[in-house]
């Protein structure tokens, strides 16, 4: 596509806008004229397309059979350029030096696409490829893409599939990910015990013989249903104990915020800008790293032609250095804070389980507020503790 780009713009083209008069009758005209148009769209009742030079000049005909008014909206393209500039020597010597450039560049890579992933990060699949030689500025003929395919899905073992598709000088790399094999269920004997204590509201046994009954009050640690199974024979055997267990709970979560928190602060940045040419990095200077705690970053600049990224720009890296500062927040910040860290662990406790009832209250101190919260509660507080069997 970018290739057709180039040779239209080589060539050179018209953008025109045509009004009034039977559009579809317009356009179906020009495709019996063999007059080439691209890019077609309608704003406010007004068409604009894109035709070359030689489509323009029989444009005339097919306007008036279908009554429409048709105008040049733009010039695009070396002729118009270079009939512009045509007295200045140096610009024409300029376009056939830029075009032997782009014919010599147009046998080399100049984009890389990754398609198909999702887990697998674009960085962590180009760097297997630029290892195995496919990177921006190398050259298409060089590169086997029967044996870097190999190469490569030997290398990225989160992947089930891979091909490398170059087309002039776009490479893209289609992937299909590994399907990840689910864990096995574990088959160990074992017991449920409580969690947390509370009132047994519901029971449901599915593998395993229980040892309590609805209503009955329990506390952390104890056994709710045991992996240790009477057969028909009188004898035992054990298994993986399965159920449900559901309790009333009281809960209580608390949280204390103190005015004075620690807070990573930025006091230094260190930056600088590299040259990028078809692959090849330059360095404008060296960066030297600061002392302290540092969290480093990169950014890329490409230009661009035709809607096409370049492998043409400027990458800016550096570094941020922080210091650990002590804060003192007022009461309202405090208060905001202890709210958050509240619910936080509000929302990790009390995840799974159903709030029948919900008391907080705000404990407020010179240095510090406490937030505490009293839930009473329906939840599952069985959790699997493994039988161990001395051989």
């Amino acid at each position: 596509m970018i290739f057709i780009k180039i040779i239209r713009y080589i060539l050179g083209y018209v953008t025109f806008a045509a009004k009034d008069g039977f559009s579809e009758r317009f356009i179906n005209l020009c495709s019996q004229e063999n007059i080439l148009l691209w890019d077609i769209k309608s704003i406010k009742g007004i068409i604009y397309a894109n035709t070359n030079i030689k489509g323009y000049k029989k444009i005339r005909k097919p306007a008036q059979k279908s009554a429409m008014k048709v105008r040049i909206h733009k010039k695009n393209g070396l002729p118009f350029i270079i009939k512009k500039y045509r007295a200045r020597i140096g610009f024409p010597i300029g376009i056939v030096v830029l075009l032997i450039i782009i014919g010599v560049l147009s046998t080399r890579i100049w984009t890389i696409d990754v398609t198909g992933n999702e887990s697998i990060s674009d960085k962590q699949i180009k760097e297997v490829f630029e290892e195995l030689g496919v990177k921006v500025g190398a050259r298409t003929s060089k590169i086997d893409v029967t044996w870097v395919q190999e190469k490569a899905i030997g290398e990225l073992e989160e992947l089930s599939w891979l091909a490398l598709n170059i087309t002039g000088s776009n490479a893209v790399i289609e992937v299909r990910e590994a399907i990840k094999v689910p864990q096995i269920k574990e088959t160990s004997p074992c017991n449920i015990i409580a969690d947390f204590g509370g009132q047994i509201k519901k029971l449901e046994v599915y593998e395993g013989t229980v040892q309590q009954k609805l209503g009955a009050a329990v506390i952390k640690g104890d056994l709710l249903i045991s992996g240790v199974v009477e057969n028909l024979d009188g004898s035992s055997s054990m298994k993986h104990a399965d159920g449900l267990v559901i309790a009333r709970t009281d809960r209580v979560i608390e949280h204390t915020q103190k005015n004075k928190i620690k807070q990573l602060t930025q006091v230094d940045e260190k930056k600088r800008y590299r040259l990028f040419f078809f692959g090849i990095d330059i360095p404008l200077f060296w960066l030297e790293k600061g002392e302290g705690y540092t969290q480093s970053y990169e950014r890329e600049y490409r230009l661009s032609f035709a809607d096409t990224i370049l492998p043409v720009g400027i990458i800016k890296e550096g570094y941020r250095v922080y210091e650990e500062k002590t804060l003192e927040l007022d009461h309202l910040f405090m208060e905001l804070a202890a709210l958050e860290k509240f619910s936080i662990k509000r929302r990790n406790v009390l995840d799974k389980a159903e709030i029948l009832s919900e008391d907080i209250k705000f404990e407020d101190g010179k240095e510090s507020i406490t937030i505490k919260g009293k839930y009473i509660c329906e939840e599952n507080i069985g959790v699997k503790q493994e039988i161990f069997v001395e051989n």
